[in-house]
């Protein structure tokens, strides 16, 4: 379960992202702040950074006793987004993120790199539109690498603020741990 959050006033923003496995655990906390520029006619793009918190259970001694825990993996990031519209119906975008971990046993550098071309209004009828969301990323993880494709396909309502998304992520070459493909259906709201 993902819980976005944007508090902000004309380019400063505060984005919360607080993420909890569906069983309750907790598995992350991003805390985001962003400085979007004014858009034009055909360009913008925006710069962030934060801390986040990666939550996993370990075993560690405590008073020379075994116990499970709940430990924290700090990080700091920085991103840089630049995006070119086209029109209403297409633009594209690069993201590049940049992580530095803070704790010994947490990932040290990780780099992510997309190119992301967007289809934000596909029109289906007068009322039903689809987005349509492809990227191509590279994502270096310490000494670890991979190069994946991936998508979200989201279906709307006009002036209904609950939509339903699906994102696809296909893993193309990778020495990244993990499964081939990932997948998973979603309900959101904008509130």
């Amino acid at each position: 379960a993902i819980i976005n959050l944007a508090v902000g006033k004309k380019h400063i923003f505060f984005e919360p992202e607080l993420r909890w496995r569906l069983n309750g655990d907790p598995w992350s906390y991003i805390f985001w702040l962003r400085y979007r520029s004014k858009r034009t006619e055909h360009f913008s793009w925006h710069i962030g950074g934060h801390p986040s918190y990666v939550v996993r259970a370990n075993q560690v001694i405590i008073n020379a006793k075994t116990e499970n825990r709940w430990v924290a993996q700090r990080y700091l990031a920085g991103e840089f987004v630049p995006v070119w519209h086209a029109s209403p119906k297409f633009s594209l975008g690069l993201h590049l993120l940049v992580s530095k971990g803070l704790d010994s046993y947490a990932i040290q550098k990780s780099t992510y790199l997309s190119l992301q071309p967007r289809f934000p209004n596909i029109g289906l009828s007068k009322n039903y539109y689809l987005g349509f969301f492809p990227q191509f990323f590279h994502l270096t993880l310490d000494d670890k690498k991979g190069t994946y494709y991936s998508q979200m396909l989201s279906f709307n309502r006009k002036k209904l603020p609950v939509y339903l998304s699906s994102i696809f992520t296909y893993k193309l070459k990778s020495t990244i741990a993990g499964d081939k493909i990932v997948w998973n259906l979603g309900l959101n709201a904008k509130l």
